[in-house]
C-alpha cells in the first residue's frame, strides 16, 4: 500500500508457560564433546531455532527476560522470542502487518510446527524493536537530491551515525543511525532505501521469485524503529501485538514526526537569486517583490498553500480569496515552471511523503 504507514516487523515476547513447544530442537539437551578425546565438557538446552519455508524465515528462542524493574526472582521469567515479519503474508507483503491481516501472520507462524499458542495469547503479546514502513515511488535522482539536502540539517548528537549507499544511477538510499543506538530519544534509527534493489540481495531475492511478487518500478521504503515499551508510549501506543497493529495513520504519523525532528533540524537556507533572465520575464515592478518573497519562502521547504495561508492569515474573507488567487497567479506565471520551482516541487513532495515538517 502506497504511502501507507504499517508495521514491516517487530520482535514479540510471550511467556513460555502460555506456549507449548512441538519442535523438539527448541527444547533439546545439546552436548558439547572435544574433537579429539569424545570427552563430553558439558550439557546444554538449546534455546533457539530457525526455519525457512517458500523464502519465509521464522526465528524463535526462549531467553530469561526481565519483565520487571526490581530485577527480583519474581520479576524474571522464560520467554519465547519470536520474530515476526511482513513476508509471513506472502503476497501480501507490501501491505505490511495491520489489523485485517494479522490472523494470517498467526497462522503462517503455527503452521511452522515450531510452537503453538493461542491466537488470544498472540495479540496480547508484548512487543519491541518495532519497524514502520512507508513504501513510495520515485526517481532515483530525485530522492538523491532530496536526501543529500535533508542530511545537510542531520543532528549529530554522541553515537550519531549517517551513511548514503552509493550514487548516481547506484544511488540506493540513505541510513540514519544504526539499529542498536542505546538511545530514541536522541539517535533513533531510520533508513531510506530502494526496495527494487534491497529484492535482488541474496537473502531476500528467493522469497520474491519463489512468490511471484512484482514490485513497482521506481519502488522506495522509509523504515524507522520504535525501539522499546518507553518509545511506543511517548508516542501514544501500547506495546501489545494488536494494538500496535490498529494504531491508526495519524498516531503513526506522529511517531514518525517525533522521530524525523530528532534526526533533522530546519530545512538548509538556500536563498535562490533572481538571474538577469527572470528579470527580462516581464513581471511587473508591483509583482517583483512579491515574486521574490515567494522564491525566498520556497527556498525554506515552503509550499505554495503554506505561502497563501501566511500571506492571507486574518484578512478578510473577499481579501482572502483575492490575495489566494493572485499568490497563485504569480506562482503559476514565474515559478512554477521554472527549474527552481519544478526542483522544489520534486523535492518537497518526497519531503511530504516522508513526513518532514
Amino acid at each position: 500500500m502506497l504511502e501507507q504507514l504499517s508495521v514491516d516487523s517487530m520482535r514479540v515476547r510471550i511467556p513460555v508457560k502460555l506456549v507449548t513447544v512441538i519442535d523438539p530442537v527448541l527444547n533439546t539437551n545439546v552436548m558439547r564433546v572435544h574433537e579429539s578425546t569424545g570427552e563430553v565438557l558439558d550439557v546444554a538446552l538449546e534455546r533457539h531455532t530457525y526455519k525457512t519455508i517458500a523464502g519465509v524465515s521464522i526465528s524463535c528462542a526462549v531467553e530469561r527476560v526481565q519483565t520487571g524493574r526490581n530485577g527480583t526472582p519474581d520479576s524474571i521469567e522464560n520467554c519465547l522470542l519470536l520474530t515476526v515479519h511482513a513476508k509471513m503474508l506472502f503476497n501480501d507483503y507490501l501491505q505490511g502487518i495491520t489489523a485485517n491481516n494479522l490472523k494470517s501472520v498467526y497462522d503462517f507462524i503455527m503452521s511452522a510446527n515450531v510452537v503453538y499458542f493461542d491466537y488470544s495469547v498472540f495479540t496480547d503479546a508484548r512487543v519491541t524493536d518495532v519497524d514502520i514502513k512507508l513504501d513510495f515511488t520515485g526517481e532515483s535522482k530525485q530522492i538523491e537530491k532530496a536526501m543529500d539536502e535533508l542530511t545537510k540539517t542531520f543532528i549529530r548528537h554522541n553515537g550519531s551515525y549517517v551513511k548514503k549507499h552509493g550514487r548516481g544511477e547506484a544511488y540506493t538510499g540513505h541510513q540514519y543511525n544504526k539499529r542498536k543506538n542505546p538511545s530514541w530519544r536522541t539517535t533513533p534509527y531510520m533508513k531510506i532505501y530502494s526496495k527494487n534493489a534491497d529484492a535482488k540481495r541474496e537473502e531476500h531475492k528467493e522469497f520474491f521469485i519463489q512468490n511471484h511478487i512484482e514490485l513497482p518500478k521506481n519502488l522506495w521504503r522509509q523504515e524507522f524503529t520504535l525501539k522499546d515499551s518507553k518509545h511506543m508510549k511517548a508516542n501514544g501506543m501500547n506495546n501489545t501485538v494488536l494494538e500496535l497493529v490498529s494504531a491508526p495513520q495519524n498516531v503513526l504519523a506522529v511517531a514518525r514526526l517525533n522521530c524525523m525532528r530528532s534526526l533533522f533540524s530546519i530545512m538548509p537556507v538556500e536563498i535562490e537569486q533572481m538571474t538577469e533572465e527572470d528579470s527580462k520575464e516581464g513581471i511587473a515592478p508591483r509583482d517583483v517583490v512579491d515574486v521574490a518573497f515567494m522564491r525566498y519562502a520556497i527556498s525554506h521547504g515552503a509550499t505554495l498553500e503554506i505561502i497563501q495561508r501566511l500571506v492571507t492569515h486574518g484578512m478578510t474573507p473577499a481579501n482572502k480569496t483575492k490575495y489566494t488567487q493572485r499568490m497563485e497567479e504569480l506562482f503559476n506565471a514565474h515559478i512554477k515552471n521554472s527549474p527552481m520551482g519544478k526542483e522544489a516541487e520534486n523535492r518537497m513532495r518526497i519531503f511530504g511523503i516522508l513526513g518532514v515538517g
